[in-house]
């Protein structure tokens, strides 16, 4: 048996378990009251449990589903990250980096500039004449040098709001 004609099957039982309840506790307990149980069923009641039984058959006929359909795709997937402003809180970003420069630098770079100054460990400077959010602390950015050795020419920078440097104003 499928599953549909079990539940059809299990759902007929209970009604007619429904019924002889019904039907018992309408009738007296001695013997004479069984041949008048006939006369105890209401038209209504008989009425109610053939339009039940004939509806339930119905649906299985026709193999209703009375679930919902649901979408299983996912359209589109967003993920915002954001910082705080708050000076003692990185959200854990410096964290997440700590031991790796070379990736601190590529994701300090990527940041604006008030995501920059909201960590402990970047900072926001202008160096070789391009504004930019480096890997850094109080010292200066992390990276002072080029590929070839040479030093970078550092104007300013911000660490934490506070400009440190020449070109501040």
């Amino acid at each position: 048996m499928n599953n549909s004609s079990n539940h059809l099957l299990k759902i007929v039982i209970l009604t007619i378990v429904v019924i002889a309840v019904g039907l018992l506790v309408h009738v007296n307990m001695d013997i004479s009251g069984f041949k008048n149980i006939f006369n105890l069923v209401s038209p209504q009641m008989l009425s109610a449990a053939i339009i039940m039984i004939g509806l339930i058959v119905f649906f299985a006929i026709i193999e209703l589903k009375m679930t919902p359909i649901q979408d299983k795709q996912i359209q589109k997937v967003v993920n915002i990250e954001a910082f705080d402003n708050n000076a003692n809180n990185d959200n854990g970003f410096c964290k997440t980096h700590e031991g790796d420069r070379n990736k601190l630098q590529q994701s300090c770079s990527s940041m604006t500039k008030d995501n920059c100054l909201a960590t402990s460990c970047c900072v926001y400077a202008l160096m070789d004449g391009k504004e930019q959010c480096h890997s850094g602390d109080i010292n200066g950015p992390t990276f002072k040098r080029d590929k070839n050795g040479k030093s970078k020419n550092i104007d300013y920078y911000y660490f934490r709001n506070k400009c440190i440097g020449k070109g501040c104003e």
